[in-house]
């Protein structure tokens, strides 16, 4: 019905709180909640908790610029890591690694997955070791997360999903554009992480539990709303790889989605409530 009603081949749905998970649930062709889905910009969320983590070691500060930690990065001593967070470094929305540079007016929300692509390095660069290692030892091993990748191969053997594009109403398979070097429109860091929604439900699990010894709730409440106002018909703010909103809501809602070539994505945390949903 599904598939026939929405053109949506498949789906997959989690729901949890902090204790257990509410909701397991797969639609057309996803037989499992184990089964890896491409997550699109529900990547930055990752992202953030790997520039927070680091934070907190003090091995880098959110108010130094770009080039204290890359050194050849353009416009790099305008640019503050804080600025990449929420967007408003002044870097196009079209830029990738090898052409970025400020374009717009800074300190004002313009999202441009570049900024992503940035931190990406930059982990790579304050940690001394590839942003795949650094995400698989400080965040899927800890929390026991075993259906998510951040590289292409790790991803298919996980049994990565089919993805498809709809043309006119028709899905037609496809093969993800999973970078591969700089000059992709977007980093693995940005939008090309892979999860299931049971993996997903384990992440959500963490930021409601307080951390769970991978981040302090003080990182966390920075990530969730230490942002900036976005110009939009619903007011929402963006923080650190989370937006926020309530109005015009009865409750906060913290989230991101996630959208590429193969699929959507989505993740919300009702922190009143205190319950997770990853789509």
């Amino acid at each position: 019905m599904l598939k026939k009603k929405a053109h949506f081949p498949a789906m997959s749905v989690t729901i949890v709180n902090k204790e257990s998970v509410l909701l397991s649930k797969t639609y057309g062709d996803c037989i499992s909640t184990s089964s890896p889905f491409l997550l699109g910009s529900v990547s930055k969320s990752f992202t953030a908790l790997c520039i927070m983590q680091l934070v907190e070691q003090n091995k880098l500060s959110l108010n130094a610029n770009l080039n204290q930690y890359l050194k050849n990065a353009t416009d790099g001593d305008k640019i503050t890591i804080k600025q990449l967070f929420n967007h408003t470094s002044g870097l196009g929305e079209h830029q990738n690694l090898t052409n970025y540079k400020i374009v717009t007016k800074q300190n004002e929300h313009k999202y441009a997955n570049v900024n992503y692509s940035l931190l990406g390095k930059i982990i790579e660069k304050v940690s001394g070791i590839s942003y795949d290692d650094y995400v698989t030892q400080n965040i899927f091993k800890p929390l026991k997360i075993i259906n998510s990748a951040t590289n292409y191969e790790t991803s298919i053997n996980n049994k990565l999903i089919t993805g498809y594009q709809n043309w006119f109403g028709i899905n037609i398979k496809t093969k993800p554009k999973f970078p591969n070097n700089d000059k992709a429109w977007i980093a693995t860091s940005a939008g090309y992480l892979s999860a299931s929604t049971a993996d997903l439900g384990k992440y959500l699990q963490m930021y409601l539990r307080g951390g769970e010894g991978i981040i302090s709730l003080e990182s966390i409440n920075a990530m969730f709303y230490d942002g900036v106002k976005v110009d939009s018909s619903i007011p929402y703010n963006y923080a650190m790889g989370w937006t926020n909103l309530k109005e015009p809501l009865t409750e906060t809602v913290l989230r991101h989605s996630g959208l590429v070539e193969t699929g959507m994505s989505t993740i919300y945390i009702l922190p009143e409530r205190e319950i997770g949903i990853a789509i």
